[in-house]
């Protein structure tokens, strides 16, 4: 992550770094005690990490002074994300001035490697339902939940590893249990559920890749070893 003239890296022994963006020197750097594998969350004047070591810390940008720690913010493929002071991390909301939980999202399953997105309120939260790292995904499901209150929209199934892409009227992500693009109604249908507008079919599953959008097509690379362009 880049902000302010500085490159902020995770890295998988553990540390945490910030670099001077113009000539690759440390500013300072910081010690997990376990791995700390996916990119940091950006906004004002802090930085935000999560390690394997489930916890989640926020740094001052430009001296990495810790700020808070959150125990249970533990990061892997994941990625979280910041909106309007709250941070997203997989299936919890936390304030990102005090480090505080606001809300935690469960459904009684076992929920991994969630990179949520935002969109007019809502977080979209896709995720494999399995037996751990490395396990088999029993199940891949989105929610759609009330980003102030953590209650539950809709859900479908779909999804998985990677997140899922929102505009105005739909939710586009693919699955990591079946080999389909999914696009679904970004409202729901008011009763827990919504619909599925179409399914574009792929030779396999897609496992750690975010689909892009741009001029009218999406495009998602898959396990079969294609990048898919899809209208």
């Amino acid at each position: 992550a880049v902000s302010d003239g500085m490159v902020f890296v995770p890295c998988i022994d553990g540390y945490v770094m910030a670099l001077n963006a113009k000539n690759g020197q440390m500013v300072w750097r910081h010690r997990f005690n376990m791995s700390v594998c996916s990119e940091p969350c950006v906004e004002g004047d802090q930085v935000i990490f999560g390690s394997w070591d489930n916890y989640m810390i926020a740094f001052e940008k430009k001296t990495g002074h810790v700020n808070w720690q959150f125990q249970g913010g533990a990061t892997d493929s994941g990625v979280s994300i910041i909106k309007n002071g709250k941070i997203y991390s997989k299936n919890k909301c936390i304030d990102a001035k005090t480090g505080e939980l606001i809300w935690e999202f469960k459904d009684g399953n076992s929920i991994f490697n969630i990179t949520p997105a935002y969109h007019d309120g809502k977080v979209y939260m896709s995720c494999w339902h399995g037996l751990g790292l490395g396990g088999i995904c029993v199940e891949a499901v989105i929610y759609c939940i009330d980003a102030e209150t953590g209650e539950k929209i809709w859900t479908h199934l779909g999804g998985g590893l990677s997140s899922p892409v929102v505009d105005d009227e739909n939710v586009y992500f693919p699955s990591i249990s079946d080999p389909y693009f999914y696009c679904v109604d970004a409202k729901g249908n008011g009763d827990g559920t919504t619909t599925c507008k179409w399914m574009y079919k792929m030779s396999n599953k897609v496992e750690e890749s975010t689909p892009a959008i741009y001029n009218g097509k999406i495009y998602v690379m898959s396990s079969d070893g294609y990048v898919h362009a899809i209208k």
